[in-house]
């Protein structure tokens, strides 16, 4: 008999990769990469959040602005308030690298990890 049929649990979950899951979709919720056209129609077929639906003018549809999704100036502000962080050397590998490209979602786990348990809640 195997030893893991023996356990009581067979998975293990692991907080660095669960984090990083939590992280990286909550900044592109919020980014609004994932408020996409599809999703709006999605929401329409749904028949959820009716004031979100795509409206049409003339030819083409648009967007009616999402109170989650960040303006371009917010982001700005999250991404400065990022970069200005002062760590210990070695503490966070990436954070003025993903900045610079305005992306937050590319991280590597440990630094993921860094964002939620500290720097969020200073923000």
């Amino acid at each position: 008999m195997c030893w893991l049929q023996e356990l009581p649990t067979r998975y293990t979950l692991d907080v660095m990769h669960i984090e990083r899951n939590i992280c990286d979709k909550f900044f592109k919720h919020l980014f609004g990469e994932k408020d996409t056209l599809s999703t709006r129609q999605n929401m329409e077929e749904v028949g959820i959040c009716p004031w979100l639906w795509l409206q049409r003018k003339g030819s083409n549809f648009v967007k009616p602005i999402a109170p989650f999704v960040f303006n371009p100036h917010e982001i700005h502000e999250i991404l400065e308030v990022v970069a200005s962080i002062k760590a210990p050397t070695g503490y966070v590998a990436t954070f003025k690298t993903h900045v610079a490209k305005r992306k937050l979602s590319a991280m590597k786990n440990h630094d993921h990890h860094i964002m939620i348990q500290q720097i969020c809640l200073l923000v």
